[in-house]
């Protein structure tokens, strides 16, 4: 039997709860933890996500997983490298681009199996969630089984997985593109809708100069001197993905 100390689980019935009127051992376990996301500046359900990801980072039994999920963005980043060399060389003669022609469709065909199953696993982690979040409308609150992965900073991606790019790309477009391709170049997969909100908050790639606060009482991003709230980025994150 497993003796591992899942976060998620300790934080179950205090996640509504300011970091200052916590139990000590719960107060020092969030700054061991949680660090470097700030307790008080997050919303309960951004709590319980950033908790499920540290869980995933170090349960034992999701290790096959993660290793999995692993194996898979290596080799479809290889892929989409290979894809692009091969598509810049130049072919001297008839017969060269005719193989070259070849090996582009036999590249682009796995390519297009991988994304395929890349959607289906999204599609299903959707449905799951959508299932527990009507038991849990029935139920005692439960704690999602489905998380993150390990982060890992090698294999750098910059396939941003964003599958409606709208005609006009503004700065909100290009800050939501680069913050999943941090957050993918370090857990190998794409943040739900949680974990997108929460990064840009707390880790937004750097060159933006985002500050998070509050804009007629709604949690908002800033940028200079435009500013984007949660639900428009809900909104926009939805149009992007979906």
């Amino acid at each position: 039997m497993s003796d591992f100390n899942s976060l998620a689980l300790a934080l179950d019935t205090w996640l509504s709860t300011p970091l200052q009127d916590l139990p000590p051992e719960l107060q020092k376990r969030i700054k061991q933890d949680f660090s470097p996301m700030p307790w008080d500046e997050l919303s309960p359900d951004e709590r319980l996500s950033v908790a499920k990801q540290w869980d995933y980072q170090h349960d034992p039994a999701t290790e096959q997983e993660r290793e999995s999920w692993f194996n898979f963005y290596v080799k479809k980043g290889g892929l989409e490298a290979e894809i692009a060399k091969c598509e810049t060389i130049a072919t001297p003669t008839a017969l060269d681009l005719e193989a070259q022609h070849r090996l582009l469709a036999d590249l682009k065909s796995e390519l297009a199996l991988m994304q395929k199953q890349e959607l289906q696993a999204s599609k299903h982690e959707k449905i799951t969630k959508k299932v527990e979040n009507k038991l849990n409308t029935q139920q005692a609150p439960a704690i999602e089984k489905k998380a993150m992965l390990t982060p890992n900073n090698t294999n750098k991606t910059t396939n941003d997985c964003l599958q409606n790019k709208p005609q006009r790309k503004d700065e909100w477009f290009s800050l939501i593109r680069d913050m999943r391709i941090e957050f993918i170049n370090e857990y190998d997969r794409s943040p739900n809708d949680a974990e997108a909100w929460v990064r840009l908050k707390t880790q937004p790639p750097a060159s933006y100069g985002i500050t998070s606060g509050k804009h007629k009482g709604k949690d908002t991003i800033f940028m200079g001197d435009i500013h984007l709230s949660k639900q428009s980025f809900m909104d926009r994150l939805k149009r992007y993905t979906q």
